[in-house]
């Protein structure tokens, strides 16, 4: 069975593609000087994984504050029973100051959008 903390492993992954699907690299927003966070993260686990199992995460985001993000996440398994459930709360972190600032207006705007089915 797949570890238990691999699940939010899988959970960073879903973010990326989320970006990904919104036609922005998650890099761009680091080498503008931004991080996203974690700074809170859940997961209710239904049913393990299996290793070499074919996984889905589907991922969204929930909310969108002035210096946060909220994302939800399910992981799918080959046969379409959801195996987890869970959340992250990202802070946007200045590279310069180390510290939080306000999320940088394009990337509000990416994240406002729906990814494309």
């Amino acid at each position: 069975m797949v570890y238990y903390a691999k699940y939010f492993e899988f959970f960073e992954a879903g973010r990326t593609e989320y970006f990904r699907s919104l036609g922005r690299n998650y890099a761009d927003f680091e080498q503008a000087g931004f991080f996203l966070t974690v700074v809170e993260a859940a997961c209710k686990y239904l049913a393990p994984a299996r290793y070499d199992d074919l996984l889905t995460i589907r991922t969204r985001v929930t909310q969108i504050r002035r210096t946060r993000v909220d994302f939800e996440y399910e992981v799918i398994g080959p046969t379409g029973a959801a195996l987890c459930r869970g959340t992250t709360v990202l802070a946007c972190i200045s590279a310069s100051t180390r510290r939080p600032c306000e999320l940088p207006a394009d990337m509000r705007a990416i994240l406002e959008r729906q990814p494309s089915p």
